[in-house]
């Protein structure tokens, strides 16, 4: 939210390559979870948000979300997502997990909130 503020109104921001070391504070179980939470709440700002183009182009998951929804493949990915959460789920809690697995599971979840939240308004 901050970056979509600054964005707002006018405010350039300088990314800066900061390497993140984890040194097993927490385990990858957690961090699974602490991301679905993370996701759902990006789920309900994004419902709050008056600018989504402003702010989709602050978070790049929505920036993802956003494109593959204009081809219209979101709703295949959230079956997807569905279908495979409890396999990638465990593949990402072991010690060898992939990051493009765990950027697209965050995708997939995203979507799954989108496709049902959009389908219990109908």
């Amino acid at each position: 939210m901050f970056a979509y503020q600054l964005k707002k109104a006018g405010i350039n921001i300088a990314h800066i390559d900061n390497s993140l070391i984890h040194d097993g504070l927490e385990s990858n179980r957690d961090y699974v979870l602490k991301t679905r939470d993370s996701i759902s709440n990006l789920n309900i700002l994004y419902d709050k948000v008056t600018d989504k183009r402003t702010f989709s182009s602050v978070v790049s998951l929505l920036w993802y979300y956003n494109s593959l929804k204009l081809i219209g493949i979101t709703r295949l990915l959230s079956y997807i997502y569905k279908k495979r959460q409890r396999r990638v789920e465990i593949m990402l809690r072991s010690t060898k997990c992939s990051l493009r697995i765990f950027k697209i599971y965050k995708l997939g979840l995203f979507c799954y909130y989108r496709y049902n939240k959009e389908n219990s308004e109908s």
